[in-house]
């Protein structure tokens, strides 16, 4: 069995997989618009932060400047020494702070923008202002080196002030233009950033018009075709239930681990487990096996099926025990399930109750081999074991006797009480042998009112016993039919049976001494002399 694939699962792998492409291509292109957005937001940021802080380094030296012009005028004015000295130094440190923020402003310093990348018009601002901040630094050193001459530094004072309000209209233009420069920076980072938006927009209707729409198609189309699929496997899984629910053999399905998946109706009836209950449960539990003569555990054919990869049956005389302890006498078969690369993935197992076979082939067995009238062996069956023995079939070292017995004046009880009253002491006779021999002795009616008895493993000393008794207890029969009353007797002959003789030779020595005791006044045993002497 092999459980094949639909194809339309094929069919519908090759347009996914190319809408799947489209997905991923519309996706990337998105994401790397957002990249770059990202990354021009980054840039605004980090420009507008070097703009700012160029700004505030800018009007730090504005007020610097100021500073300085306002500690000259009073070193100017101030003619005490010790004022002077506080002021001297509070100019120094400022003359010292502005040229190192002079120096960072027009560096190439990684917090500023460098001077090489600026403008035509920033770069000639700064040109401007250049002049009168060295005049002024020079002044503001000269002052310094003036000490107390109040004559030099009024001089030098003088000059910074001169070039105070150029400086100062100067910076004022510089911070103008990098101000303007930097509204015009961003204002084209946001017609970019809003161009990328745009064609973000367009990437993502592009993607709906040409993968989304197809892939709801696409979607649409699968899942139809999934339902028509799954339709048709319920509706097949549903014909495969009915019949298998309809044919009169049991069927349970497992898996490759032999736990039961399934079972039809009539394995429920005939196991004692429903399908719910026996669900997931092991084999063994729910399809127990006897062997029916020796009562021994019999192996499920599922393992052998699963472990073989082949078809496996059950021995002969199998029973199964049903749930309520019912023995059911059963034949089945086995079979692996594959998938459709050929893995065995479970098992089926079939199976039938031949208890009324298998009861009507012993009762045919039975008619073929015994007497229907008593019950005993028939003839046939008797010779057969006759020649088991004499073909050595019991050992060569094992003796045996064959006594074969006549009933006296049976003739006499069928004509006055008729077949019925010959029957009825037939049927006596045969208890009354069964009942005075061995249970491994074999008693069979022969024909009419001839008995024939195997003594098994007996030497012949014991069976002239045996015989003597037998013949002691058919006289003492007193057979009792309506209103009469009969006495019967009985003529035996006796033989040895021994290993690699001859059946039919055994068979007339004993037929042969049964004659010489109804021809020498019956109710007697004779011995056949032909193959052992014997005293009478």
């Amino acid at each position: 069995m092999v459980l094949s694939s639909h194809p339309a699962r094929m069919q519908a792998e090759a347009p996914t997989r190319q809408l799947t492409m489209l997905y991923l291509l519309a996706l990337s292109t998105v994401a790397l618009l957002c990249i770059v957005g990202q990354l021009l937001v980054q840039h605004n940021i980090d420009q507008q932060s070097m703009d700012s802080q160029l700004i505030n380094v800018a009007g730090r030296q504005r007020m610097l400047s100021q500073k300085i012009t306002k500690l000259a005028l009073i070193l100017q004015t101030n003619p005490s020494q010790s004022a002077q000295n506080i002021r001297t130094d509070e100019l120094r440190l400022a003359l010292n702070t502005w040229e190192l923020t002079h120096q960072r402003l027009l560096a190439n310093g990684t917090a500023l923008q460098p001077t090489n990348r600026n403008s035509p018009e920033v770069q000639g601002l700064f040109d401007d202002v250049l002049p009168h901040y060295e005049a002024m630094v020079f002044s503001a050193h000269q002052i310094l080196l003036a000490e107390a001459n109040h004559r030099l530094i009024e001089n030098f004072v003088e000059r910074l002030l001169n070039h105070e309000d150029a400086f100062l209209q100067a910076m004022e233009s510089l911070v103008a233009q990098y101000q303007r420069e930097a509204e015009e920076r961003v204002s084209r980072l946001h017609q970019l950033e809003f161009f990328l938006l745009i064609m973000t927009l367009i990437v993502l209707a592009l993607e709906a018009l040409f993968v989304f729409r197809p892939a709801v198609k696409q979607l649409r189309r699968t899942i139809f075709a999934l339902a028509d699929v799954q339709e048709k496997l319920r509706a097949e899984k549903e014909l495969v239930e009915v019949t298998l629910g309809s044919i009169g053999d049991g069927v349970i399905t497992t898996n490759a681990q032999m736990n039961v998946l399934w079972l039809n109706p009539v394995a429920e009836q005939l196991t004692g487990w429903n399908s719910g209950e026996a669900f997931g449960q092991s084999i063994h539990t729910i399809f127990p096996l006897l062997n029916e003569k020796t009562r021994e555990i019999v192996a499920n054919p599922i393992e052998h099926a699963l472990l073989a990869c082949c078809i496996a049956t059950l021995p002969r005389d199998t029973m199964l025990i049903a749930r309520d302890g019912i023995e059911v006498a059963i034949d089945d078969s086995a079979s692996p399930i594959r998938n459709a690369t050929g893995e065995v993935i479970g098992a089926v197992l079939v199976f039938r109750d031949v208890t009324h076979e298998r009861e009507l082939d012993r009762q045919l067995t039975w008619q073929a081999t015994h007497d229907p009238l008593t019950g005993l062996a028939n003839r046939r069956n008797f010779e057969h074991r006759i020649d088991l023995i004499c073909q050595g079939k019991f050992g060569k070292d094992h003796l045996h006797a064959l006594c074969c017995i006549d009933l006296d004046r049976f003739k006499a009880v069928n004509d006055t009480g008729g077949h019925r009253a010959g029957d009825a002491l037939l049927c006596e006779v045969a208890a009354l042998l069964k009942r005075e021999v061995r249970p491994n002795d074999t008693v069979a009616r022969l024909g009419g009112d001839e008995f024939g008895i195997l003594l098994c493993d007996c030497g012949f000393e014991d069976a002239a016993v045996i015989a003597e008794r037998l013949l002691a207890e058919v006289k003492k029969l007193n057979f009792a039919w309506e209103e009469h009353h009969f006495s019967i007797g009985a003529s035996i002959g006796l033989t040895p049976v021994l290993p690699f003789c001859n059946l039919a030779e055994v068979l007339h020595a004993a037929d042969t001494a049964c004659y010489v005791s109804k021809h020498q006044g019956r109710n007697r045993v004779s011995y056949a002399s032909c193959l052992i002497e014997i005293g009478d």
